[in-house]
Formats: structure tokens, C-alpha cells, sequence
């Protein structure tokens, strides 16, 4: 992966090996969460489910990792970045491999399987706050939407690969040996890494070039001396951050974009095939393709904010062009544009991606980086990913979804008034 050029201010370049390592981890993380779904058909068949069974433990299996996730990002990041992104993200790996690992051994006991997913979920919930607390550390202002962009493309590689790399395993070895990889993968491939590159700040990297960590540390002064002083009460959740204007509309902004991205990505391969009539077998790339396009929309919108400084009015332009491509995509009659639409859909609502943590780590006071980020995460989250399938399901009815239509433009028009209003506010 190449790196972004370093800027003419400084020599080194060495800090943007930390986000290209937690995108890695990401990916690892992001398979052991989703390979559930890709095993499902395997597990069914090798314990004789009936179909109901299939759906009630499948949807089991699958939601159960969200309360956990959920819950985990909410309570326990405050406790997770008293250890340091480095020890706490050392930990959640070794966690995540070890009830990777205990799902397959364990998933003759249904209720232990379900366990499992737990524990996955509640290992998994403080990563990507603790990520970002090392993005926060380590990049200006100038530099992290960027920087957040190569962490997440971590989860759009996870989905591309997922059935590429999976499926055969599964195919030819059955879906333990697939489970049993992604645990020695996140030990044998992630950990180490993460001891290699990852430190908790420039100051604890003891091969950063002195050109590179004084530059680092003008730059963390000026951002401080800018943000002047800040109303923080102690303790270990920042719940003071809900007195706070600009945090709420990001967190708004947040609940909004998950309504409508995890909506409409949740329920374009039920689109293809129930409404489009595409045949399965040539779903997986059909599928795929939007997630291509998130991954270039990633590098494409995450330029653009760093370089123009305006990632509200960046995020806002995209969701603009999103509620077009909507409207596109699930009116015309013809195969191709449906499909060319729903691609660029996904290229543009990446724009707020590249915005959404950049912006956290601008609101939310350095003492509680990570336990606000994780409440953000959590609620925008819970709540978006709540009213996501409320928004989309009817997409796919026989009156071709008219009101979900509707409401997903006019969700994405909010998203996009909501980071404008945002930009605009904190000049950023």
C-alpha cells in the first residue's frame, strides 16, 4: 500500500506504517465477525437445521455478536484505554483469536456457540475507539482523514475478500478450518505487527526520527493551544459530551448514516436477486462491486477533506450526490444504470466515512479520546443500525418501496445538512 507523501515541513514518513497496520487488524477482526455468515449454509447442512432453525439460530448467531459489540463499546473503552491502544488492541486480538477458535470446538452447544459470539462481540468493542486514540496521538488535524480512511479500509477489504478467501477453505477443509485460520491469523499475523509498529504516542516509538517527532510535537501544541480550554469532568465516561452541541450532531449525523448505509448496503443482495432476478451464483461479484467503490472512495474523499480542510462540506457534497444515486438506482428500468448507480452510491457515502472519526477526534477533549469515540460508536450504532432495516426492508416489496425510497433520500438530504451545518461550525 503506498504511503501518502510526508508533508514538506518535516522529514519521515514512518507514522503512517501505524493506521496501514491497524487496517490489517481491522481485516482480520472484520472476517472473524462476518465469517458466521458465510459458514452458515455449512453448519446447517452438518447439524441437519430445519429451515426454521436455520433462520432462528442464524439470526441468533449473527445478532448476538451486536449486543456484545454494543455493550462492550459503551462500558468497557473507558477501561480499555487506561491500557494504551497498543496493550488494549494487543489484548482484543488475542481475545477475538481465542473465541474465533472456541466457536468452532464449541458449536455443537448451540448455547455455547451463542457464547462465543458474545465474547467475540464484547473482545471486539473497544477496537476501533482505540484505534482512533492512536490516529488522534499520532496525526495533526491536517493528516486524519487520511489516516482514518486507511483504518477502515480494513472493513471493505474484509467484506471484498471475505467470500474469496473463505469460501474455498470452507469449501475444501470444512468452516472450522476457516474459523481455526482466522484465530492463528490474529496471533500469528496481527499481534505481531502491533508489537512491531503501534505505540501509543510518537514520545514511546523509539525508531521515529527526531525530525519526524518534533514536528509530531509542534503540531499536538498548536492543536491544544487552538482548542483553548475545555470544560472536561473526570471520570471514566465522558457522558458531559451529551451538554455538547457540536458532539450531538455528530452523533446525529452518525445515527443518520448508519440508517441509511447499513440499510441500503444490508439489503443490496436481497435487491439483486429478489427484484433484479440476478442469479445466486453470480451474486458474490455483483455484491462486491459497490465495496470496490467504497475502498476508492475512501482514498478519493479522504484526499479531497485533508487538502481543502472542509471534511463537513466534503461529507455533505457526498451525501448530496448519494440521495441522487438512490433515487437512480431503485427507479430506472435499466440493469446496467440500477447497478452503475447503486456502485456510485457507495463511492459517495464513503465521503462521510472519511469525516466521521476526523471530526470525533477534533470534538472530543484528548483526556477521553477513546471513551468517546466509543460512545459515539455505541449509540450511533445501536440506534442507527435499529432503524436501518425499518428504512430499506420495504425497498424490495411489490410496490417497489416508495415510502423506504423516500426515506432514504431524505435521511441522506439530514446527513448531509447535519455535516455542512457541522463544517461550517468548527471550520473543519
Amino acid at each position: 500500500m503506498a504511503l501518502p507523501p510526508s508533508s514538506p515541513a518535516h522529514s519521515g514518513d514512518r507514522r503512517w506504517r501505524l493506521p496501514v497496520v491497524l487496517a490489517l487488524t481491522a481485516l482480520i477482526a472484520y472476517l472473524d465477525r462476518i465469517n458466521i455468515t458465510l459458514a452458515l449454509p455449512l453448519i446447517a447442512e452438518q447439524f441437519a437445521w430445519t429451515e426454521a432453525e436455520l433462520q432462528l439460530y442464524g439470526s441468533l448467531l449473527m445478532s448476538l455478536f451486536y449486543v456484545g459489540y454494543g455493550i462492550s463499546g459503551l462500558l468497557l473503552t473507558p477501561f480499555a484505554a487506561n491500557l494504551g491502544p497498543r496493550r488494549g488492541i494487543i489484548i482484543i486480538l488475542a481475545l477475538a483469536s481465542l473465541f474465533t477458535a472456541l466457536s468452532a470446538f464449541l458449536s455443537q452447544f448451540i448455547l455455547l456457540f451463542a457464547a462465543c459470539r458474545i465474547g467475540l462481540g464484547v473482545a471486539e468493542g473497544p477496537h476501533f475507539p482505540l484505534a482512533g486514540m492512536a490516529i488522534r496521538n499520532w496525526f495533526p488535524p491536517n493528516e486524519r482523514s487520511r489516516a482514518n480512511s486507511i483504518l477502515f479500509s480494513g472493513i471493505f477489504l474484509a467484506i471484498i475478500l471475505g467470500p474469496i478467501v473463505l469460501v474455498p477453505i470452507m469449501h475444501l477443509f470444512g468452516w472450522r478450518a476457516a474459523f481455526l485460520g482466522l484465530a492463528v491469523a490474529g496471533l500469528a499475523v496481527s499481534i505481531p505487527l502491533v508489537t512491531r509498529f503501534v505505540f501509543d504516542t510518537p514520545a514511546n516509538d523509539r525508531a521515529l526520527g527526531d525530525s519526524e517527532r518534533l514536528w509530531l510535537a509542534e503540531q499536538h501544541d498548536k492543536e491544544v493551544s487552538a482548542a483553548g480550554t475545555v470544560d472536561v469532568v473526570s471520570g471514566r465516561y465522558p457522558l458531559y459530551l451529551f451538554k455538547q452541541r457540536d458532539f450531538l450532531l455528530l452523533l446525529l449525523a452518525g445515527t443518520l448514516n448508519n440508517v441509511v448505509s447499513i440499510g441500503l448496503t444490508s439489503w443490496i443482495p436481497t435487491y439483486l436477486t429478489v427484484t433484479l432476478g440476478v442469479p445466486y451464483q453470480q451474486l458474490t461479484w455483483l455484491a462486491s462491486l459497490p465495496y470496490v467503490a467504497g475502498l476508492l472512495g475512501l482514498a478519493f474523499w479522504s484526499q479531497l477533506g485533508d487538502r481543502s480542510n472542509r471534511r463537513g462540506m466534503v461529507a455533505a457534497v457526498g451525501f448530496v450526490l448519494l440521495a441522487a444515486l438512490i433515487y437512480i438506482a431503485f427507479t430506472i428500468d435499466n440493469f446496467a444504470l440500477t447497478i452503475a448507480a447503486m456502485v456510485g452510491a457507495i463511492f459517495c457515502a464513503s465521503a462521510y466515512t472519511t469525516a466521521e472519526f476526523a471530526f470525533a477526534q477534533r470534538i472530543i477533549p484528548h483526556q477521553h479520546i477513546a471513551a468517546g469515540i466509543g460512545l459515539f460508536n455505541g449509540v450511533s450504532i445501536v440506534l442507527g443500525g435499529a432503524l436501518a432495516p425499518l428504512s430499506a426492508s420495504a425497498l424490495i416489496g411489490a410496490d417497489g418501496g416508495g415510502f423506504s425510497l423516500w426515506l432514504l433520500i431524505t435521511l441522506a438530504i439530514l446527513t448531509a445538512m447535519v455535516m455542512a451545518l457541522l463544517g461550517h461550525l468548527r471550520r473543519y
